[in-house]
């Protein structure tokens, strides 16, 4: 009966772009838990991705509380926003992501930052583009400091003394 577990498995696919996946994997969740913010915010990502406007509307009048902190509901509101034509709603929403997702999120930045370009803020764009910028550098810099920890744990001499 709970389906919650669905969730999880529908993030790998959503990382692999499978929207249709997602948004199958995902009704039954958000009908049994109506609560559960992660899934209805995916869920409402995968809609959009979709362009299935019927059930985006149903989406949005279905939204559980809290919804208004979690990053992936923005996301979803400016993909739709944009997808509207609206530019100025889809800024401002991919501006509330970053905010809900304390600025760290690349495909959010980015998002943000294609957002203020096309409103006419190219500063605005060009700050957030270097924050993209450095999140790369500090993504980078941690993966090499990461493989070059787990070669160092292979490769020591092992103590049979």
């Amino acid at each position: 009966e709970d389906q919650r577990a669905q969730y999880g498995i529908a993030k790998l696919e959503a990382n692999e772009l499978k929207w249709r996946q997602v948004a199958e994997r995902l009704k039954p969740v958000v009908e049994y838990h109506p609560q559960f913010v992660p899934a209805y915010a995916l869920y409402g990502h995968a809609l959009a991705e979709l362009d299935d406007a019927d059930a985006i509307e149903r989406w949005q009048q279905s939204a559980p509380q809290g919804i208004q902190h979690s990053a992936e509901y923005w996301l979803t509101a400016g993909l739709w926003a944009r997808k509207q034509g609206n530019r100025q709603a889809a800024a401002r929403a991919f501006c509330e992501a970053v905010r809900c997702d304390d600025s760290n999120s690349g495909e959010t930045l980015t998002h943000l930052s294609v957002a203020l370009k096309g409103i006419g803020r190219d500063a605005d764009a060009k700050r957030v583009a270097d924050r993209i910028q450095k999140l790369a550098i500090v993504h980078d810099a941690t993966t090499t400091l990461y493989e070059r920890e787990s070669q160092n744990k292979t490769t020591l001499p092992s103590d049979h003394n």
